[in-house]
């Protein structure tokens, strides 16, 4: 009979003692498992969220790159293209300003003088 009383000490004992351990293993629980995540988001989570932006923004870094690369080849085709085409349209007009003095020029003699030198048109 004794050891039945010890055994019911022993449970009061325990049971007393877990309502008052109780609130402070749960905070303590909370604790570790703020204390786990922190430690979790700082070495693990946070770089590779990192790591992954960095990739992400040099990738996009190199096709901007690239892109741009690409536009400044094609403005400068499209640039020599219209220098080639500006500079046939000035040696076209140069021709024709020349066989056009040339025409002004003949233009009394073809007329068989008239007018002493002048143009036809102002002898009218």
């Amino acid at each position: 009979m004794c050891w039945g009383f010890a055994w019911f000490g022993a449970t009061l004992v325990a049971v007393n003692l877990a309502d008052a351990v109780a609130p402070e293993l749960g905070n303590l629980t909370a604790s570790a498992v703020l204390g786990w995540y922190a430690w979790y988001t700082a070495t693990r989570t946070t770089p590779g969220m990192l790591r992954s932006f960095r990739e992400e923004m040099n990738a996009a870094r190199q096709d901007f790159r690239s892109e741009t690369a690409a536009q400044r080849d094609q403005l400068a085709c499209e640039r020599e293209y219209r220098h080639r085409d500006n500079a046939a349209i000035a040696r076209a007009l140069q021709r024709l300003a020349r066989a056009t003095a040339r025409t002004a020029e003949d233009s009394p003699r073809r007329h068989g003088g008239h007018g002493g030198g002048k143009d036809v048109m102002s002898a009218e």
